[in-house]
């Protein structure tokens, strides 16, 4: 699985389109991400080339998602997280 259909899929699973008042900090959006890759690869990917969180950043701006930074931190605009079934 490439870098760019983890992230698709990461987003189909864990992610909802939101408003412009609903945030994600980005650290926990990583955080997760990173989880998520492990459980679905069975393998960690701190030592892959693609963990890098600017590289996750990267392609979050390419799919239009634009982080903020506040005094708590860095948030995701317009992105919420999906509520389990």
């Amino acid at each position: 699985m490439t870098e760019y259909e983890a992230i698709e899929a990461f987003m189909a699973e864990t992610i909802d389109k939101g408003t412009d008042s609903d945030w994600v900090r980005a650290a926990e959006l990583y955080t997760r991400y990173r989880r998520w890759r492990k459980d679905k690869e069975n393998k960690d990917i701190l030592d892959q080339e693609y963990s890098s969180s600017h590289i996750f950043g990267r392609q979050m701006r390419l799919r239009g998602i634009q982080k903020t930074r506040f005094a708590k931190g860095y948030y995701y605009q317009g992105i919420a997280w999906r509520e389990p079934l």
